[in-house]
C-alpha cells in the first residue's frame, strides 16, 4: 500500500537539452510484498518471496527469499517470513480451508486422495469447483467435469468459468491463504 514502482524517469524537455530521461522495466516475481510506502527504482528485479519492510528504498535487484529494510534498502538476514512447506502440507492446508468454506456456505464436498470437488445446487443446475494436487489430477477433473472450474495446487492456476461458486471460493481463499491465477 502506498508504494511506488518506477519504470522510467523524465524531467524537462529533451529538445531543450535535458538528459534526465530513462526507461528500464521493473520485474517483480511471485509473492513479493512491499510493506507500505516502499520505492522501487527502474531496472530492478525483485526475486520470488522477497519482503521489503516499510519505507524501504530499493535501488538495485535482490534475489528470492530476501527481507529488505531501510534507505537504501539492505538485506536483513536475521528475518525470514517464509518457511519451507511441502506439497503435502499445502494440500492439507487447502483441505482444511475448503472444509471451512463448504461448511460456512452449505456446499457439498467430494474428496479423493488427489482432488476435492465443491458443488452447489441451484434448482436443476449444479455449479462445481475442483481442486487437484497436480496436473494429472487436474486433467482427470477437467475430463470428468468439463463445465467446472478446476484449480491446480502444484502451479496455482485455474480454468476460469465465471461461475458464482468460483467467485465465492476463490475470493474466500484469496488474501493471505492462496491465490490461483487464470491459466491463459
Amino acid at each position: 500500500m502506498y508504494s511506488q514502482i518506477w519504470s522510467h524517469v523524465a524531467a524537462g524537455e529533451q529538445i531543450e537539452g535535458c538528459t534526465l530521461y530513462g526507461e528500464r522495466p521493473v520485474t517483480i516475481e511471485d509473492d513479493v510484498w512491499l510493506v507500505g510506502s516502499c520505492i522501487v527504482a527502474s531496472g530492478v528485479t525483485l526475486g520470488k518471496r522477497l519482503v521489503a519492510l516499510i519505507a524501504s528504498n530499493i535501488t538495485k535487484s535482490w534475489p528470492e527469499n530476501t527481507v529488505l529494510v531501510g534507505s537504501p534498502a539492505a538485506p536483513k538476514p536475521s528475518l525470514s517470513f517464509y518457511r519451507p512447506i511441502t506439497q503435502e502440507e499445502k494440500w492439507e492446508l487447502l483441505n482444511q480451508w475448503l472444509d471451512e468454506i463448504a461448511k460456512a456456505n452449505d456446499l457439498d464436498v467430494q474428496k479423493t486422495q488427489s482432488s476435492i470437488m465443491l458443488s452447489s445446487s441451484k434448482g436443476q443446475s449444479v455449479e462445481r469447483i475442483g481442486f487437484a494436487t497436480d496436473e494429472t489430477a487436474s486433467r482427470q477433473l477437467r475430463q470428468a467435469f468439463p463445465d467446472s472450474t478446476i484449480c491446480n495446487l502444484e502451479n496455482k492456476t485455474y480454468s476460469k468459468k465465471l461461475s458464482s461458486i468460483e467467485a465465492l471460493v476463490l475470493k474466500s481463499l484469496a488474501g493471505n491463504k492462496v491465490r490461483f491465477y487464470h491459466a491463459a
